[in-house]
């Protein structure tokens, strides 16, 4: 196969959904710099137009961005009459840090399945075919399965998050082997950093909705402490692990995904080979690193000591969470560029701004 990690095969014009969140935004840039036309739609629940102003700080070009409404689907499709040139759609949507209340759990499904529902039907009808898909790596069944993980690996749901992450992927391939679309759907790690500029990072990353946040938060002196839930796992510091992957290499990964589904749709025309195709592929760092050493990064570049208390672990924890990157080094041509420790001092210009 071609190695098309570094280039493009045509300049496409290309929607992001929910474009104006953490990962979507860099998304953008990224496309941007690789001469892509980019439509942003966004319905701001989870965003601002502050983002939209960093982002045309950033390019030095004007967003083209469409504020909608997620739960119409006539107006999605008219979106689509009014950029009718759109070719590949980057799905970034879903509803994040929700409570676990019959509420939020209900707003997960809704806004993560219901509204996508209406995206698929849009994008048909207007003959839309290729897509790439946000997924999420805690798909995987840590309890019962060595790691590293690969692709055909079992996954598990056992929240309303990966549940209605897993239900899109269930969807996508039975699509995909109507032959109605073509999808790469990409398992991420937990992103985290952000655009080296200081400009764009995670507008949210002094709430604690993650370990990121909250010890950027208590070092701020939003909170007194962190709790460490277990200091018994098999880790050199006795931490919990998790594969941490940089926003910047997440970015380029869809990219790289969109660069494939050109190349692989080619490929197959040649071949005269069936429409429709889809494939799940890892996007991680590739190596574990420990919540205490975050803890010793973080204190290395504030000068300053972050407490934390220690607790039980919660019952579903595990260090497992690390997976093969072989598949998406042979199909993307992937190889992480960011180091995660130097990249805190991008993080620490942001927080400033906070």
């Amino acid at each position: 196969m071609t190695d098309t990690s570094s280039q493009n095969l045509s300049n496409k014009t290309i929607a992001i959904m929910w474009g104006l969140g953490y990962i979507g935004a860099h998304v953008y840039i990224q496309l941007i710099e690789q001469w892509h036309t980019v439509v942003i739609f966004d319905n701001l629940s989870q965003s601002s137009l502050t983002t939209m102003a960093d982002l045309e700080d950033i390019t030095n070009e004007e967003v083209l961005f469409v504020e909608w409404n997620i739960s119409n689907k006539e107006q999605l499709s008219q979106l689509f009459v009014r950029y009718p040139t759109i070719e590949t759609i980057v799905h970034c949507a879903h509803a994040r840090g929700l409570d676990d209340n019959q509420q939020s759990t209900f707003l997960y499904y809704e806004t993560n399945i219901t509204w996508t529902l209406h995206l698929l039907q849009a994008m048909l009808e207007h003959n839309i075919k290729d897509i790439v898909y946000c997924s999420s790596a805690s798909l995987y069944d840590a309890k019962r399965i060595a790691p590293p993980f690969h692709e055909t690996d079992a996954v598990v749901a056992h929240d309303a998050f990966t549940t209605s992450k897993y239900m899109w992927e269930c969807l996508l391939q039975d699509l995909a082997r109507r032959e109605w679309i073509n999808c790469v759907s990409l398992r991420i790690s937990k992103a985290i950093w952000l655009h080296p500029s200081g400009i764009l990072g995670n507008k949210h990353l002094l709430e604690p909705h993650d370990l990121i946040s909250l010890l950027f938060a208590v070092a701020k002196k939003r909170f007194p402490h962190f709790t460490l839930y277990g200091n018994d796992y098999k880790t050199k510091d006795g931490s919990f692990a998790w594969d941490y992957v940089h926003i910047q290499d997440v970015a380029k990964a869809f990219w790289q995904a969109i660069n494939y589904i050109d190349s692989h749709n080619l490929e197959r025309r040649q071949k005269h080979m069936s429409w429709g195709w889809y494939q799940n592929i890892n996007i991680w760092y590739g190596q574990w690193t420990t919540a205490l050493t975050l803890v010793q990064w973080l204190e290395d570049i504030s000068w300053q000591e972050i407490p934390y208390l220690v607790e039980e672990r919660y019952e579903w924890d595990n260090t497992s969470n690390i997976v093969s990157t072989d598949k998406a080094k042979k199909l993307l041509w992937r190889e992480h560029q960011h180091i995660l420790q130097t990249a805190l001092q991008d993080v620490r210009r942001y927080v400033k701004h906070l």
